[in-house]
């Protein structure tokens, strides 16, 4: 908020319009100042530039303004605007910075880690960077929507059913499987089922509430499925001419719009990808 006021008193003063031009940054010495501009050093004459600007910039924001040779622009913020700011930040609180609001959502999607196991310290990175871009969104006035979008169908859970029944095609192993294996019955494609649902109720979910994210939408991936919207989709696209068959798999003709390689969404044994369902 500073540094754009004080891009705007520099462009004023030097009639231009692009305030993006002008950099504006805190000095690593607080000594040079709260902030500085290295905007004259790109002027002819710059430290007589940079004496001109800090002649005519007028703000009750500063202390002082100061030109440094070569033609370093330092700015000092008073004390009676610091002490404003602060009543401010006291009478405001949380609101304090908020941009007004905009009718405009965003849906900010994270985490979405398979429900085949545990979250990792991976999963907890990725959830903690999610919330706080979902945060700064709502504080620049967007309506924000947390999504977690579950990944409970395919190979990945079909592989969990094997790992339950302990199979010869078993990937996933640890002591949750052991656990598991004791509570899940059925073949490959039940048990893989029944334990991602028990993986994400008893496991995800509270790991997520104990990092204090709270999602608005849990989306699952195989409702698309039951509603046959992947089905519609494609059969949408077979008809506007974006897909082709090569191998026995159906592709998206993604190039044509500027991806750099066409996408399965029907492989060759019949599975649907994920990319179809995205």
């Amino acid at each position: 908020m500073i540094k754009k006021e004080i891009q705007k008193l520099i462009a004023q003063e030097l009639k231009k319009e692009d305030v993006f031009e002008i950099n504006v940054e805190c000095p690593a010495d607080p000594k040079n100042g709260d902030y500085s501009s290295n905007i004259a050093l790109r002027m002819d004459n710059p430290l007589e530039s940079a004496q001109h600007l800090a002649r005519n910039i007028k703000s009750g924001m500063f202390s002082k303004i100061e030109a440094v040779k070569p033609g370093f622009l330092n700015f000092y913020l008073s004390e009676s605007f610091l002490q404003k700011k602060l009543k401010e930040i006291i009478k405001e609180k949380d609101r304090f910075g908020c941009l007004p609001k905009k009718n405009q959502t965003i849906n900010v999607e994270f985490i979405s880690a398979n429900p085949t196991g545990p979250l990792t310290l991976g999963n907890g990175r990725g959830g903690f960077c999610g919330d706080v871009l979902a945060r700064v969104l709502e504080k620049a006035g967007y309506i924000v929507c947390r999504e977690y979008y579950i990944n409970d169908r395919g190979v990945q859970i079909e592989k969990l059913g094997h790992s339950i029944l302990k199979d010869d095609q078993a990937v996933y192993k640890g002591e949750y499987i052991d656990q598991l294996s004791k509570r899940v019955k059925g073949d490959y494609k039940e048990a893989g089922e029944k334990a991602s649902s028990i993986i994400l109720e008893e496991m995800i979910k509270p790991t997520v509430k104990r990092m204090g994210i709270d999602f608005d939408v849990w989306f699952s991936e195989k409702t698309l499925y039951q509603d046959s919207s992947v089905d519609r989709t494609i059969k949408d696209l077979e008809k506007r001419g974006f897909t082709y068959v090569s191998e026995k798999a159906t592709w998206f003709k993604s190039k044509d719009l500027e991806d750099d390689k066409d996408r399965v969404l029907i492989r060759s044994d019949g599975q649907k990808t994920y990319f179809a369902s995205d």
